[in-house]
């Protein structure tokens, strides 16, 4: 019962648990975006201050966490550098995998991590990682998170609503307090002439239309009201002069402008469906491909190889955009940036892989934990092969893409990775299973490997029939994560019904020579 995954260039198999189960009972494990239900990320407390030379921590707390946490991913920046550094971030838990990079100036640290059977509770808050800032100069600055992905227990990957920043307040800050002075001036002075001034009002109102915004500015009417009376009484023998004088200056400067910019936003929705068939119009070419690479500070050569494997590939606009995009923004190291046009110009990827690519480069940064599942990032050209073996109750899952998804944790005994090259990298650590009452009946050993094959030993205990399966599956690369979870191929699997007593299953492992025919989809 073999099954091979076609690989032009490396071959990169697996024998994969039809899904590792990441953690919680009962649950299957699929990896449909939000099916999870939604959450917020936010760094906590929201403000610190600190001297120059002390540190503080922030915590990264997730909520509505109510499949528990089996996967993070995320990263912290600090946005300005001068005032402080990051200088470390411990995950929480004990994850089966982690990975943490630290920037060399301490302005960001990217995290990411996979708990497998060990994932973070279901608590309305759960803190994923702890982040420490050291003050190096007086100002404040502002902690920003960028969330890629966080999934429950059974790999489901939550809907991320919102993320909230933090920020940072080294030394003294001055404050600034705006002081409002009135004054008024009356003059009366009196004689007999009257001198009126009659009231100015000016009234401007200017509306103007624009496009998506909607900005009102007023002023305030101003009212200056000067009165001015002067009374002179002479009196000299026979004369008298009464001469009455009364100005009334009242300038009520009322100057209404009211600039709405009142836009209706014209709405052009353009609905781009990706469903690959052999009708479907592809606009990039070649050229377009390398011509969106000509910022990217690739090489001439780099650049054209790239937008002719690209060209020749099965992938939709959608999904060469995204490498490109990657490529040409800022969100890759130069090795990083390097590493994929070089597996991309080889033109040794096949579409499935390249596929799998466009999906880590699709937030525009490369994780570590990204590149490990990827597999053929890790530099050099290599014949070995990747592969993950399963111990479970029931029939094997060959087609991971199928109606039959993937193992639920009820049923996953133990699993195993390895490759051709190091035949164990990774095993379960006992019995997995979340079923306690199989787990009472089934005592099982490790998996095992020699010669090209899996084998692994177990006992059953009085009681009813039970069919268990050892099946493998081929991975594109040495990791493994929810994005080339479904890149995994079915290699071989042994299916039986045992009574009690001790037993033993065994499948085929494949090798580097095994990467042949044609190309096969799930």
């Amino acid at each position: 019962m073999t099954n091979f995954l076609d690989t032009r260039r490396k071959s990169i198999l697996s024998l994969v648990l039809a899904v590792l189960v990441l953690g919680s009972a009962g649950s299957a494990v699929t990896f449909t975006a939000s099916a999870a239900g939604s959450t917020t990320v936010s760094l906590s407390p929201a403000e610190q201050q600190i001297e120059p030379g002390e540190t503080t921590t922030y915590e990264v707390v997730v909520e509505n966490t109510d499949g528990g946490i089996g996967t993070t991913d995320a990263a912290v920046t600090l946005d300005d550098p001068s005032v402080g550094t990051i200088t470390d971030l411990s995950i929480t838990g004990e994850p089966a995998n982690q990975n943490v990079a630290i920037a060399d100036d301490g302005s960001s640290v990217d995290f990411d991590a996979i708990y497998f059977g060990n994932a973070l509770s279901d608590d309305d808050s759960v803190v994923i990682a702890t982040v420490t800032v050291e003050g190096t100069a007086t100002g404040s600055s502002d902690l920003s998170l960028d969330v890629a992905e966080i999934s429950d227990s059974a790999g489901d990957v939550y809907e991320v609503t919102g993320t909230d920043g933090a920020s940072l307040a080294v030394g003294s800050q001055e404050t600034t307090t705006e002081t409002e002075t009135p004054t008024a001036t009356p003059t009366a002075t009196e004689t007999e002439t009257a001198t009126e001034t009659s009231t100015t009002e000016t009234t401007t109102e200017t509306e103007t239309s624009t496009t998506e915004t909607t900005t009102e500015t007023e002023t305030t009417a101003t009212e200056t009201t000067t009165e001015t009376e002067t009374e002179t009484d002479t009196s000299e023998p026979g004369t008298t002069t009464a001469t009455e004088t009364t100005t009334d200056t009242t300038t009520p400067t009322e100057t209404q402008t009211t600039t709405p910019t009142e836009t209706q936003t014209t709405t052009t929705q353009t609905p781009t469906e990706t469903t690959t068939t052999d009708e479907e119009e592809r606009t990039l070419d070649a050229r377009s491909i390398a011509d969106s690479l000509s910022e990217s500070g690739l090489s001439t050569e780099r650049i054209e190889g790239v937008g002719s494997a690209l060209d020749a590939s099965g992938l939709t606009d959608e999904e060469i955009t995204a490498i490109t995009d990657a490529l040409a923004g800022d969100g890759l190291t130069d090795a990083q940036r390097e590493a994929v046009a070089d597996a991309i110009a080889s033109g040794d990827l096949t579409d499935d892989q390249l596929r799998a690519l466009a999906d880590a480069l699709s937030d525009g940064r490369l994780t570590d934990a990204e590149r490990d599942a990827l597999g053929f990032l890790s530099g050099g050209a290599t014949e070995e092969t990747y592969y993950q073996i399963d111990f479970v109750v029931g029939e094997s899952i060959e087609n991971l893409q199928g109606p039959n998804g993937t193992y639920q944790n009820d049923e996953l005994l133990r699993f195993a990775h390895g490759s051709t090259a190091e035949p164990i990298t990774r095993r379960s650590e006992g019995e997995f299973i979340t079923d306690a009452s199989m787990a009472d009946r089934i005592e099982s050993r490790n998996i095992t490997v020699e010669n090209g094959t899996a084998t692994t030993t177990f006992t059953v205990d009085d009681g009813e029939s039970v069919t268990l399966t050892l099946a493998s599956y081929e991975k594109i690369g040495p990791g493994w994560s929810p994005e080339t979870e479904s890149q995994q191929t079915f290699v071989d699997s042994e299916t039986r019904t045992f009574e009690s007593g001790t037993h033993t299953l065994t499948v085929d492992l494949p090798d580097e020579n095994d990467a042949s025919g044609e190309d096969e989809s799930n």
